[in-house]
Order: structure tokens, then sequence, then C-alpha cells
């Protein structure tokens, strides 16, 4: 990132970086920490550490001052229509949620038909 970018400058001087296969579920592979140990000490390029996010806003709560807060969902607007690594999984868990509603349904009709004798049961 280059430091015109920075839109924490003044702020702080740490940022983080989520790395890794997928949008979420794949983790770092071999070659990302491999290159993140050549970079560690790189010379001209920004200082790289790998930590856990809990570490990092441990020390940048530290370290940061004015920090903003924001309260409410975060919209990325940058983050629509990605694709992902592992679609055949979000495929079958959407079929499956669309499963679960029918079935709410279907139970919810059959409670109001028969009060007495139907019981809807999670096991």
């Amino acid at each position: 990132m280059s430091h015109t970018n920075f839109k924490d400058k003044g702020r702080t001087n740490q940022s983080l970086l989520l790395f890794g296969d997928g949008d979420g579920g794949g983790g770092p592979q071999l070659e990302h920490l491999e290159r993140l140990k050549r970079l560690k000490d790189f010379e001209g390029v920004p200082k790289v550490k790998f930590s856990t996010c809990h570490e990092f806003f441990r020390d940048l709560e530290k370290s940061a001052t004015n920090l903003q807060k924001w309260e409410g969902e975060l919209y990325l607007e940058l983050h629509n229509g990605t694709y992902t690594s592992v679609a055949e999984i979000k495929n079958y868990c959407r079929r499956m949620e669309i499963k679960l509603r029918d079935l709410e349904i279907v139970s919810s009709i059959a409670n109001l038909a028969d009060r007495e004798g139907f019981r809807y049961k999670i096991n």
C-alpha cells in the first residue's frame, strides 16, 4: 500500500492485511508464508509482521491516537460480486438454507392445521 493511500496516516503507522486463498475460508498457503518470511526485513518496503487479528488490535489500541469508531453494519463497496474458490460449498449451503426455510413453512402450516397432534421437535 502506498503511503499516499493510507487513510489512517496521522493516527497510526500500522495496517492489517488479511491474506490467503479464497475469500475467507482458504487460509494462507505455503507460498504466502514463504513470501511473508522473505519480506519481513526487506529494505525499501514496509515492515511486515505475522500475527493474529487479536494481537493487531491490541497493539493498535496501545499505539494509535484519535481512532475512529464505527457502529452499525459495514458496507464494503469493493467486495461486491467477488468470486470464491469454494463456490460448490456455498451452493450446497444455499440449497440447505432453502430446504430449512421450506421445512419451517410446512411445519408452521402443520402446527396451525393440527394444533394438538403436531409437535415440531428438534433433536
